[in-house]
């Protein structure tokens, strides 16, 4: 998927109140293990992360390099804090 359309998917997501990284994982097409696999990231982690309760960076960027879109792209959409 192109980055801008995902990028405004991601943006509508958030002013519709749904979680920015439950949103990247939807539109990208993966399930959880899918999105495990592909980050190195735990099930539970990615699940502690759409819960917004596992805030840290490094992870939060590993989930989303996975994917192809650096941490710092969904930050610009203001989905998530700086």
């Amino acid at each position: 998927m192109k980055s801008s359309i995902l990028l405004e998917e991601l943006k509508n997501a958030a002013i519709n109140g749904i979680n920015i990284f439950t949103a990247l994982r939807q539109s990208m097409g993966y399930s959880f293990e899918d999105l495990a696999i592909t980050s190195g990231l735990t099930i539970e982690e990615i699940t502690l992360i759409e819960d917004n309760k596992l805030t840290e960076p490094q992870k939060l960027e590993r989930l989303t390099s996975s994917v192809g879109l650096p941490l710092s792209k969904i930050q610009s959409v203001g989905a998530i804090a700086h």
